[in-house]
């Protein structure tokens, strides 16, 4: 856990769930993140580059809480645990992680409050493995003297103005952004002592230091009183007055700095209130731009991705601007994958399925005797002569209706149900963390398309034979009825309309994402291009691809007939 005897440790939690692989590789790829984020602003701030790291990534991990009601043996619970270990190895492998990352496997705490929040008695399930946390505070029997908590949906911006908080207190931690009497649990600054973690341990379940929350957060705040004890730490404020005293040497200033750092690792050894701006909720961001842009500006240490939608979802793009910062550094971690091979294999799948339906199978035609001819016959008839060729006056209110659902709702609702379904089996299936979040979009657009484009072939099949049943071969010898039919022939539907028109959906889609990253903290432009890109979309998709399209159907059948009947 220390062979390096280092005295410092940043560290980060993740519980092994055992029937949620998405869930345990969702918050490793997020903790895995933000070691990387810690290690790429080691190398890139100002004369800091190739600065030697003087601390050590510990990962706590703890293994599923064995529950035999549940099916959770002690066997099922270490093989879950172990999958996971391999990932975690794959991981650091060949990364600058390698030799000072260590795991610390810690036993279950159990949640007294089993995670139900204080205000409504209503279970939080996000909070009831949190207490496991409290093994932060066991750090120093391997030696660790101060350490500093992140959670997984953090980023550090700052690495050199972060490691100022190893000269904090016995804890430290920044004010919550809804209740900012209270302390904000995603980071917090700890010095490891055993004595400290019985002692919680035997009050976690004291009434009187019961959670409010239902989680370690509320608890560890009403432990240490943050409310009442936690004082103001300045170090950083007089560490920037010894930098602008330009009476002293560059050395005698950092030796003075350097002094400065160990006289607070010694002196204030309180509970303290860091800055805001060394855990920024990013929820602020989006509320107050003002506040954010002229209260914090470039000055932010730590962002806090606090939203529910976390960066490694890949719904997070376009949608929260700040999930760029984290994509940044996710992409130098071993778990980045840019091209998802499984979406590939799926999408091939589908468009197998699409050219069995185009060439090889018709599912109508193999059971038209069942469809009911005599009910489909006057809609039929309505929809040619009121809706196509526009020859008769509305006189029938439900075949009005009823031809506008089966004819044009149908196809719509179908597409969209689909696409719904289509988009929660991404989301809980199929998008795994370690894809490239915009390839997981073109894969889920070029999805939606391809089984847009069978509901379109299905319906051309339905409608085929619903008019060559239907229409009379006297009809079909009118030449003026013909004439008129075929004068509506669009030969370019299914290739600009349909195509093309779905594959320029899927490029300007990209260009959303383009513009989000170009114009970034735009919010307001962004709902603008968005709201507009959306508008021009479904314009598009509704007058010039499913209200032509029952009639393009209807054509071509009539036309197949008329030729099938002078062969």
């Amino acid at each position: 856990m220390n062979p390096n005897n280092q005295k410092n440790a940043f560290i980060a939690f993740v519980s092994c769930s055992f029937n949620n692989w998405k869930k345990n590789m969702d918050y490793l790829v997020g903790t895995f993140t933000l070691f990387q984020s810690i290690l790429d602003n080691n190398i890139n701030v100002g004369n800091a580059k190739n600065r030697k790291i003087n601390y050590n990534f510990i990962l706590l991990l703890v293994p599923p809480k064995i529950d035999s009601s549940k099916g959770i043996t002690e066997e099922k619970a270490v093989i879950v645990t172990l999958q996971f270990i391999e990932e975690i190895m794959k991981a650091i492998k060949n990364t600058p992680l390698q030799d000072i990352f260590f795991l610390f496997i810690a036993p279950y705490i159990k949640n007294p409050t089993e995670g139900k929040h204080g205000s409504g008695n209503k279970i939080i399930t996000r909070y009831i493995d949190t207490f496991n946390k409290l093994h932060i505070w066991r750090l120093d029997e391997f030696g660790y003297k101060k350490v500093i908590y992140f959670d997984a949906d953090c980023i550090v911006l700052n690495t050199l103005k972060l490691e100022l908080l190893f000269s904090c207190g016995y804890f430290c931690a920044s004010p919550d952004l809804v209740l900012n009497d209270y302390f904000n649990g995603g980071l917090m600054v700890v010095e490891p002592n055993t004595s400290t973690f019985k002692d919680m341990m035997k009050k976690i379940y004291d009434p009187a230091f019961k959670s409010y929350d239902g989680g370690e957060q509320g608890f560890i705040n009403s432990y240490f009183n943050f409310k009442e004890n936690a004082t103001f730490w300045n170090l950083e404020e007089e560490i920037l007055e010894i930098q602008q005293d330009d009476s002293k040497s560059y050395s005698l200033r950092n030796k003075y700095i350097e002094e400065l750092k160990e006289r607070y690792i010694h002196t204030h050894r309180g509970v303290y209130r860091l800055p805001f701006k060394y855990n920024a909720q990013i929820s602020i961001h989006y509320v107050s731009k003002y506040a954010w842009f002229t209260k914090f500006k470039d000055s932010v240490v730590a962002h806090h991705m606090t939203f529910p939608i976390k960066p490694w979802n890949f719904l997070s793009f376009p949608l929260f601007d700040y999930s760029y910062i984290w994509l940044k550094h996710f992409k130098n971690t071993n778990f980045y994958t840019f091209f998802p091979i499984s979406l590939f294999i799926y999408n091939l799948f589908i468009c197998v399925i699409y050219f069995i339906i185009s060439f090889k199978f018709n599912l109508f035609e193999k059971c038209k005797d069942l469809i009911p001819v005599r009910k489909m016959n006057d809609l039929f008839e309505f929809q040619l002569n009121y809706f196509i060729l526009k020859e008769k006056q509305l006189n029938n209110l439900f075949n009005y209706f009823f031809a506008i659902f089966i004819f044009y709702l149908m196809p719509i609702l179908s597409i969209v149900i689909t696409a719904f379904f289509t988009i929660l089996i991404y989301i809980f299936y199929l998008s795994f963390p370690t894809f490239e979040p915009h390839m997981i979009w073109n894969n889920l657009f070029f999805t939606i398309f391809l089984e847009s484009l069978i509901y379109f072939k299905l319906y051309e099949q339905f409608f085929s034979v619903i008019t060559k049943k239907i229409i009379s071969n006297k009809r079909l010898q009118n030449e003026e009825f013909y004439n008129k039919i075929i004068e509506l022939k669009d030969n370019n539907f299914y290739i600009y309309k349909i195509i093309i028109g779905g594959i320029a959906i899927i490029i300007g889609s990209n260009s959303v994402f383009l513009f989000v990253y170009l114009t970034y903290c735009e919010l307001f432009l962004h709902i603008i291009y968005l709201a507009c890109f959306g508008l021009i979309g479904i314009y598009y998709l509704i007058f010039h691809v499913f209200i032509p399209f029952p009639t393009q159907c209807i054509v071509k059948a009539i036309e197949e007939k008329k030729k099938e009947e002078f062969r």
